[in-house]
């Protein structure tokens, strides 16, 4: 049978498989699915995120376009600021020109004074060369513009032009962007001089774009004029591969610029990559120490179960001296200490049976011991009845018959169990025998209910209690005895009762009879005993079967036998 067993799959291999196809493929494969699903919202998340970057940053330069723009219309459409212009440039000397500067200076400055910008204001003279005013120092030479820089502000007078050129403008800074807008004034003004205004402000979100910094510094970004690029950010600058980015663009309102954002896909999910690859390296060093874990915990499981497996293939060979050592966890430890308590009552059960067994062969062989030689017995007994028929002598024919007919029917029939009526039979004959040796004192009544004479039972059970009933009861009273035997089936028992009107017994004398030593003579079949009968019944049919004895001094004794109802197939 445990040969059988090892062509099961292990508790370990079951485990490990369940744990790989019921939970690590599945995880995996949701993972995989998961993972695409996420790349996806990531992508769209940060297109949509891209987007409205996009729009902000544009409107916000927008919003610095229309602030310029303020300054400019303020500047152009001021009366006095345009008589000090008008004032420099007619000054035909430096002295004649000091006042019409400080005019200009002033309202430039209290113009300035409203906004944080850094910048410069540059004049245009028809006749003279350009005023600059700046609200910052620097060492630098000023640059030198001629008219043609703001030509399209004089060609639309009064209307703000954007300027298109970003670097070169910066006085201090040649490199880093400045806005710029001219504006330039009515046909009549700039006939006395001023041609044009142009206003150059640092603002920060273009020194963003341009040194790469803040949100400008993930991915490029791309200032355009009509398809024309004006400032792209320093990472944009030599990019040429688009085949794998993100790109985002706005319109911007005040100057029709074109914003565009671009974005290298593989640089935007590479962090997201790592993680992700981080993640599975430790899922798969986690189910990895999680199967290592199981086998070393089966193992600790398992190999006392197998001490235990291989000590059960030695039971089955007969052999129940076998121990195992309990060890592994206390669950299986607790196993191996019940495994060897189980083989300890196992071996005591079966010394207890062979015990038995050979108690039980005693009782039969001394119940049985005087069938030697029984054809011998029998013949000299009908030897002594025939000679004393011959004589005359009717009560020694009589009881040499009845002493035969004992002998005969006992040990002659085959088999260790005999019907009720056999035994009434053998009753019959004992009692015979009874009376001729102390006199007609002895009567015996007989109550069977029907079908209870067939039944079956030990041989040799009702006459030594008959026995016992007439050499310690009756005789003992010295009165006339009276014994009824009665026989009744309950169900599955047969119950027959044995009561005399003898002397009786106290309760230690009827305590003694059932916990006794056998009698250890063997002359005759008066010795067999009450204690030789109760032992022959438990030995062979066990408990709840037996003797029950009830006896009381000098009012008889009443000795109740309880056998099982047996069929053939039983005896």
């Amino acid at each position: 049978m445990i040969g059988k067993l090892r062509s099961r799959a292990s508790l370990s291999k079951r485990y490990v498989t369940f744990f790989v196809f019921i939970l690590v493929l599945p995880v995996f494969v949701a993972g995989i699915v998961l993972d695409g699903i996420y790349f996806t919202s990531l992508q769209r998340a940060t297109v949509a995120q891209m987007q409205d970057f996009v729009d902000q940053l544009a409107g916000a330069i927008d919003t610095e376009v229309r602030q310029i723009e303020i300054l400019s219309a303020a500047l152009i459409n001021d009366e006095a600021f345009l008589d000090a212009a008008r004032a420099f440039a007619g000054a035909g000397t430096s002295t004649e020109a000091y006042l019409p500067r400080q005019e200009i200076d002033r309202h430039i400055a209290n113009l300035l004074n409203y906004t944080n910008k850094i910048g410069t204001v540059f004049l245009f003279f028809a006749d003279r060369e350009p005023y600059l005013y700046q609200n910052y120092r620097h060492s630098r030479p000023e640059p030198v513009f001629d008219h043609s820089i703001v030509e399209p502000a004089i060609q639309q007078p009064m209307v703000n032009y954007v300027m298109p050129r970003l670097k070169g403008l910066n006085p201090v800074d040649p490199d880093r962007p400045l806005l710029s807008i001219a504006v330039s004034p009515e046909r009549e003004v700039y006939r006395d001089g001023l041609v044009a205004i142009m206003l150059s402000f640092r603002i920060s979100l273009f020194d963003d774009i341009d040194r790469a910094r803040g949100a400008a510094s993930y991915g490029a970004i791309h200032l355009m004029d009509d398809g024309y690029p004006i400032l792209s950010s320093a990472e944009a600058q030599g990019d040429d591969d688009r085949s794998a980015t993100i790109v985002s663009q706005a319109q911007i309102a005040s100057t029709g610029w074109q914003l565009i954002r671009t974005v290298d896909s593989q640089r935007l999910l590479q962090p997201l990559r790592r993680i992700r690859w981080v993640t599975y390296a430790i899922f798969f060093l986690l189910s990895v120490a999680f199967v290592m874990y199981t086998w070393l915990f089966f193992h600790d499981l398992v190999a006392p179960l197998h001490a235990i497996v291989s000590r059960m293939e030695i039971v089955e060979t007969g052999d129940y001296t076998v121990r195992t050592k309990p060890d592994g966890p206390r669950e299986v430890a607790r196993l191996g200490h019940a495994f060897n308590s189980m083989l300890d009552q196992i071996q005591h059960l079966t010394q207890q049976t062979q015990a038995k067994e050979r108690e039980r062969t005693m009782y039969e062989l001394e119940a049985l011991q005087y069938r030697i030689q029984p054809h011998f017995v029998a013949n000299t007994l009908n030897s002594i009845r025939l000679m004393a028929e011959a004589e005359g002598s009717t009560h020694i024919a009589g009881m040499s018959a009845s002493l035969m007919r004992v002998v005969t029917e006992s040990f002659n029939k085959s088999g260790r169990y005999a019907t009720l009526a056999e035994e009434i039979q053998s009753v019959d004959s004992y009692v015979h025998i009874m009376k001729v040796r102390f006199g007609a004192l002895i009567d015996v009544a007989y109550q069977i209910v029907e079908g209870a004479d067939q039944a079956r039972l030990l041989k040799m059970l009702l006459q030594p209690i008959v026995e016992n009933a007439i050499l310690h009861g009756i005789r003992p009273a010295g009165r006339p005895g009276r014994i009824a035997v009665a026989a009744t089936i309950a169900t599955d028992r047969l119950v027959i009762t044995v009561q005399d009107n003898g002397t009786g017994m106290d309760r230690p004398t009827v305590a003694g009879l059932l916990q006794g030593p056998a009698p250890s003579s063997h002359n005759s079949l008066t010795r067999i005993g009450i204690y030789n009968v109760h032992r022959r019944i438990t030995l062979n049919h066990g408990q709840p079967y037996g003797l029950q004895i009830d006896s009381e001094v000098d009012a008889g004794t009443c000795v109740t036998l309880t056998l099982p109802v047996l069929d053939d197939a039983d005896v």
